[in-house]
């Protein structure tokens, strides 16, 4: 009954330890608070983003709209350049270990208007 008592102690002790919650996965855009940007044709925005909870392993990107241009990517950051067209062009940042985690950056690309530039 002794030896019961212990290796039941024992089981219990050892499945306790193994059985802690596992904490959300958690995206952010901490340069870009509102998680918006705008820019003009031809110019480059760099949006970094900070995955919690992930054990470093990252985002996927895509890109989705109109003013869709080139994307450079990594795991942690995408670079965007707006060439050809303007719009709105939604960055879609979707976590490497739980692809149900996802968050949008939007980037609005306008056309560069100096007043040099417009028509009279």
């Amino acid at each position: 009954m002794k030896l019961f008592l212990v290796v039941t102690a024992i089981a219990l002790s050892v499945t306790g330890c193994a059985r802690q919650p596992e904490l959300p996965v958690t995206l952010s855009f901490p340069d870009f608070p509102q998680s918006t940007a705008t820019i003009d044709l031809g110019q480059a925005v760099t949006v970094d983003v900070e995955a919690k909870n992930d054990g470093g392993a990252g985002v996927i990107w895509s890109c989705k709209g109109e003013g869709c241009g080139v994307l450079k990517t990594t795991p942690q950051s995408v670079t965007f350049k707006a060439i050809g067209i303007t719009g709105k062009a939604v960055l879609t940042a979707t976590s490497r270990k739980r692809p149900n985690v996802t968050r949008n950056f939007t980037v609005k690309v306008g056309l560069n208007e100096s007043p040099d530039q417009l028509c009279k």
